[in-house]
């Protein structure tokens, strides 16, 4: 799950205050040498206010005063509205929430008073930001979701898809990473077909890109899901290449991540510090965040000591208030364990009571965000239906369409069972045909899969840069795991195969895709199906199983994902091949 720190760290870096929500703080080009300031346009009042907002309180405060004043001198209503939004956000980073949240519905009022959409999105979305920091999530959930709405309403598309981002960040905070995943997916794929203009810059193009891609590749390392993570992180890289520097703090952070998985503490302790080299840090907040991440790292490499000092820097750079109190589940539990491997059982003792508490306050702050989560999806499911009642009332007031819906519905039973019917026909033509194909395969005793995918879409497309002998070995490798039904493990991920046959990811990525035209995913699932395929054929006793014990039997972690990949590649669902086998 993301910690309260990564969860602030992304929402105060999200934050925008020049004209949508994602965007980098603006250099400061030149104006120091603008002795008066009363020359400055509202727009480059404003850029100064941006850059100083994260470190300069005082600073962000003259250029706020000066902004204000030149935005109601030109009648910018907008500008004065971020100009207050930006106040919000200063007390916010003084841990003023009350002060914050006076302002935020400062904004709400102005936004109203002028009748400004734009503003009105900013306010709530502003508003849910602050909320969830009380926590108050349902109270969140409510103002993101009535920014959705404006935005909807007002065919603001950009703001609704930013909407749609932060309602992700919660499915992913939730723990609900199919939902995370195909909003995200659905982000990126707007946010890559947008055109540049005006207002949707180069800069806030790479950035929505890169949050979004960021969200995916982190809910992938949330389901261990590494091939699909790194897929996302090298897109992520691409895009952070070719754009400002500082979107490389993204890459760095993310691919320390994936090393911290996957055991390369070096690496990613590397990594984190890099970070550092890409958007000075704009609060204490961020010194907490980095001193969690290479405690971590030290906690890993068994560096007890270090990690100890480190952890307590960080807290001594950043006092945790009640509030935050609920997300410091995974710094504590780290830091305790540190101090009892370091014998201090008095420390190990104090902090693994401040994570126990956390771990109460954590899973009711879960426990809310999952409960307003759907809420809001009962209360939509609901509203569709009253939409369908009012229709239907309409509906009854004229007898003929009444009479032509049921004459509608009947055609439609009956097309339903014909499609029924054929379906089935279809189903057992299918079953037949594999049923032919595995007595060919037993008569003939040629040894050969019944299921052999290929993928068109490969991670890896040369192996130039891999020897004939470690190709042979990698092959003879996956050849022994194959014999040792090694597939049949939960354990069995790329990066614990590759540890098997004494190679690494990257190369044995390659080898598949070169070799077997195939990614590992699909490599593994091939050989599962093929399996269970075989096993229920010829195991009466492995046909009683359920579907869940069948899929455990298999290495699947649900019955839901065997029946997914068992009908991808034999268009046959378990169930149904296990009826007719049966019947057989």
């Amino acid at each position: 799950m993301l910690s309260r720190i990564t969860q602030i760290d992304n929402m105060l870096q999200g934050k925008f205050l020049i004209k949508l929500i994602f965007c980098f703080l603006i250099p400061f080009s030149g104006l120091a040498q603008k002795l008066n300031y009363d020359e400055l346009s509202a727009d480059e009042l404003q850029d100064s206010l941006t850059k100083y907002l994260t470190y300069d309180k005082e600073k962000a405060l003259f250029f706020g005063e000066l902004c204000e004043k030149k935005a109601k001198e030109d009648g910018n209503i907008e500008i004065q509205g971020l100009v207050i939004e930006a106040y919000s956000i200063l007390h916010l980073y003084d841990k003023n929430i009350d002060q914050a949240i006076f302002e935020s519905e400062r904004l709400m009022a102005f936004a109203k008073k002028h009748e400004n959409d734009v503003l009105l999105i900013h306010a709530n979305l502003l508003g849910g930001d602050l909320q969830f920091s009380i926590p108050n999530s349902s109270k969140a959930i409510t103002y993101y979701n009535a920014a959705l709405e404006i935005a909807k309403k007002s065919n603001n598309d950009l703001l609704r898809e930013v909407t749609l981002s932060k309602l992700a960040s919660l499915h992913i905070f939730s723990e609900d990473h199919a939902k995370a995943i195909e909003a995200t997916k659905k982000n990126v794929a707007f946010y890559s077909s947008r055109q540049i203009d005006s207002l949707y810059t180069r800069d806030i193009k790479d950035l929505s890109i890169i949050k979004s891609l960021l969200y995916l590749s982190i809910s992938y390392q949330k389901i261990d899901q590494l091939d699909s993570a790194k897929y996302y992180h090298n897109r992520l890289k691409l895009v952070a290449l070719d754009g400002d520097s500082c979107l490389m703090y993204f890459v760095y952070l993310n691919q320390a991540e994936i090393d911290f998985i996957e055991g390369n503490f070096n690496e990613a302790k590397r990594n984190y510090q890099k970070t550092l080299d890409f958007c000075p840090p704009a609060s204490s907040l961020f010194w907490l965040n980095h001193a969690y991440r290479l405690g971590k790292v030290e906690h890993g490499m068994r560096n007890f000591s270090a990690a100890i000092q480190i952890l307590e820097d960080g807290l001594a750079a950043y006092e945790v208030t009640p509030e935050e109190e609920g997300y410091m589940l995974d710094y504590y539990e780290i830091i305790a364990d540190s101090y009892k491997e370091n014998g201090n059982f008095e420390k190990a003792h104090f902090y693994f009571e401040k994570y126990l508490n956390t771990k109460d306050e954590f899973s009711k702050i879960k426990d809310d965000v999952n409960a307003s989560l759907r809420a809001q999806e009962l209360a939509d499911y609901k509203s569709e239906l009253n939409k369908l009642a009012r229709a239907k009332n309409i509906q009854n007031n004229y007898l003929n369409y009444v009479l032509l819906g049921s004459s509608i519905l009947i055609l439609g039973l009956l097309f339903l069972l014909l499609r029924f019917y054929r379906l089935r026909k279809k189903d057992e033509l299918r079953f037949n045909l594999l049923m032919d194909k595995l007595n060919n395969i037993e008569q003939t005793k040629i040894v050969q899969p019944i299921v052999d995918s290929k993928d068109t879409v490969l991670e890896e497309k040369s192996t130039n840069d891999i020897s004939e002998e470690i190709k042979t070995q990698i092959i003879d490798g996956l050849k022994y795991l194959e014999e040792k039904e090694y597939f049949l493990s939960v354990d069995c991920n790329s990066y614990n195969v590759a540890k098997k046959i004494k190679t690494n990811t990257t190369y044995l990525s390659k080898v598949l895709n070169m070799e077997f035209e195939k990614n590992f995913n699909t490599y593994i699932n091939d050989l599962r199906i093929n399996y269970a395929i075989v096993r229920l054929k010829n195991d009466r006793q492995f046909r009683s199983y359920s579907i869940q014990a069948i899929a455990e039997e298999l290495g699947y972690k649900s019955g839901d994902s065997f029946a997914k990949y068992f009908k991808l590649h034999t268009q046959l669902n378990p169930s149904f091949y296990i009826k007719q086998l049966n019947n057989l």
